[in-house]
């Protein structure tokens, strides 16, 4: 007796696809035990997944478009100010 689940279990045929590839070895039967409630917890699982590599790309797309552009535009004329010649003075200071 062997018992397998092969992959997410979306549409009723799900229960059986996993033996097709076995019909020469002999009988095989397939026990589709509870599949409303092993399909409603595949499509949650999956739908949670997707919602999650959606959050996951966005704040990555944000954190180097956004915020890289944003660091980029007050980094750049601080590096200059150190790098430049010129004397700072703060005008409060004479």
């Amino acid at each position: 007796m062997c018992a397998w689940a092969g992959g997410p279990l979306l549409q009723e045929k799900d229960f059986i696809r996993p033996w097709i590839c076995m019909r020469d070895i002999g009988d095989q039967y397939a026990i589709t035990w509870e599949t409303k409630e092993l399909m409603a917890l595949a499509k949650s699982f999956s739908r949670f997944l997707q919602d999650e590599a959606l959050g996951l790309v966005a704040t990555t797309l944000l954190q180097q478009t956004l915020f890289a552009g944003l660091l980029m535009a007050i980094s750049w004329p601080a590096t200059l100010m150190q790098v430049s010649p010129i004397e700072k003075k703060l005008p409060c200071s004479d």
